[in-house]
């Protein structure tokens, strides 16, 4: 009789023991979803998540209650980031097959199926975004390989781009030739200063044309001595640099990426040459460079230079309408 006694009494403490360990379990989810709703109140979605897990972990199989927070919280940060996107729909596809749906708040099951159908959506959006932004990064990068200075060809020899080009007044006017001894380019230049927006010198290498360097403006100060050639207003230093901007903007947005920005070193026949923005993919690099004279007058020049391991002469592409 005796230990039929103490037998009854420890498994009425056993049992004691087990409730009170499922009640403390409760509890410690309840603290858990408790501290992710404060910490989803307060946009720290990462903690909001930790304790979201935490409380799932206590109770085994999620109800709708808890899943509903965590789709609230990963449509907040899919809301700053996309890649939330999935983690949201793997949460919503739980929340459908959670046992208490049906005695979930309707307001709350409609909710979230409208976030559903509304992520599904902006994925697709999403995907055109990105396959759109992958065809303009081709096409950028096939308009700047094929781009040069009004169709001139590249990597031609001189003969047959001044026979392609025999009306051109490049060719009608005497020239000088200069050679850099590093590189071995040579430069055929016209040393009389022209109206802007004129050819105003090739590079050449072993005879091929590897660029073209065009003078885009010429900005003469009241102290200049070329009358002719003076803007009407006698253009100030500014109104130099806004156009060199306004050049450099124009490439950018037809290239379709931005360009790095050095100050030259070397000097030309021209004068300093002052500041520089310049492309460059692959072989091919395009400058644009604003040099100034001793008298304070300011030129700016586009050149366009490849390196001569290419055969492709397809130039399709010219400079925009507003220049």
């Amino acid at each position: 009789m005796y230990k039929k006694i103490i037998s009854l009494l420890f498994l009425c403490l056993s049992c004691l023991a087990l409730n009170l360990k499922a009640q403390n379990s409760q509890t410690e989810a309840k603290a858990a979803y408790l501290l992710a709703e404060e910490a989803f109140a307060a946009n720290d979605f990462s903690s909001a998540l930790n304790y979201l897990d935490e409380c799932k972990r206590i109770i085994g199989t999620p109800n709708c209650k808890i899943i509903y927070l965590q789709i609230m919280v990963e449509l907040e940060q899919a809301k700053a980031d996309p890649k939330y996107y999935d983690a949201a729909l793997r949460s919503i596809a739980a929340f459908e097959k959670a046992p208490d749906l049906k005695d979930f708040n309707e307001e709350k099951v409609l909710e979230v199926l409208k976030s559903k159908l509304m992520i599904k959506n902006l994925k697709v959006k999403a995907g055109e975004k990105v396959k759109q932004e992958q065809e303009n990064k081709v096409n950028s990068e096939l308009l700047f390989s094929n781009w040069t200075w009004q169709n001139w060809p590249l990597s031609l020899s001189y003969d047959e781009v001044s026979a392609l080009k025999k009306n051109d007044d490049f060719f009608k006017m005497v020239w000088e030739t200069g050679k850099d001894s590093k590189t071995g380019i040579k430069l055929a230049y016209v040393p009389v200063f022209k109206l802007p927006k004129t050819l105003k010198g090739i590079y050449l290498k072993d005879d091929k044309v590897v660029g073209y360097s065009v003078l885009i403006g010429y900005y003469a100060s009241k102290s200049s001595s070329n009358k002719v050639l003076q803007h009407p207003n006698y253009a100030l230093e500014n109104e130099a640099l806004n156009a060199f901007q306004h050049n450099a903007d124009s490439l950018s947005s037809l290239f379709g990426f931005k360009p790095q920005k050095r100050t030259p070193v070397q000097s030309y026949f021209i004068g300093t040459a002052q500041d520089e923005y310049y492309w460059i993919r692959e072989n091919k690099t395009v400058s644009l460079v604003y040099y100034t004279e001793r008298t304070g007058s300011a030129f700016i020049y586009l050149d366009i230079k490849i390196s001569i391991t290419t055969g492709n002469t397809k130039t399709l592409n010219s400079l925009p309408p507003d220049w």
